[in-house]
């Protein structure tokens, strides 16, 4: 399995997951549907699903259009229907290619955020959404302090070799803070 970055607006990252040997490809967070639908078309690939972490539209504002024209799933928090066609809650898993993906509900950024933890290969993945970034956590847009510190303790008993997804890139505000 592979998983790039696809830059979107300022600094947002939509993540694809693929296998060289299919011609599908799984989209996380697609904000917007033009990114993905150019690099499906450049790549000659189809898009298989999408998982979304959570409500705001730079995460969602792709998911309609790509829903429509690929008549594909889409997993994401149970608040979002009829956005999404399988909801997801706390503990739940999703099947990406031959990976398992499990749904972690971490309430803190927004009320419906959820993450995906993957423990099916040598190295755990986990896409955090706005949840976790690196050299900080989210912003807390709907959530309390509590709530992201039991997202945070919940996310520290993950691997410590877990491959870490974020959707944003704050990389050097989070240090310069």
């Amino acid at each position: 399995m592979t998983i790039l970055p696809l830059p979107a607006f300022n600094d947002n990252y939509i993540w694809v997951i693929l296998q060289e040997s299919k011609d599908l490809v799984w989209a996380v967070d697609p904000g917007d549907a033009d990114v993905v639908i150019h690099y499906l078309t450049r790549q000659k690939k189809k898009l298989a699903g999408i998982l979304v972490t959570h409500h705001h539209p730079d995460h969602t504002g792709g998911v309609q259009q790509l829903k429509e024209q690929f008549n594909c799933p889409v997993y994401g928090p149970r608040q979002l229907q009829p956005l999404i066609t399988h909801p997801v809650k706390d503990n739940d898993s999703v099947q990406v290619f031959e990976y398992t993906f499990y749904a972690m509900e971490t309430p803190a950024h927004t009320l419906d955020h959820v993450c995906y933890f993957s423990d099916n290969e040598n190295t755990p993945i986990l896409f955090s959404g706005d949840t976790l970034f690196r050299g900080g956590c989210g912003r807390l847009m709907e959530g309390t302090a509590n709530q992201m510190l039991v997202a945070m303790n919940r996310l520290k008993t993950l691997p410590k070799k877990t491959k870490v997804y974020c959707t944003h890139e704050y990389t050097l505000s989070n240090y310069q803070f």
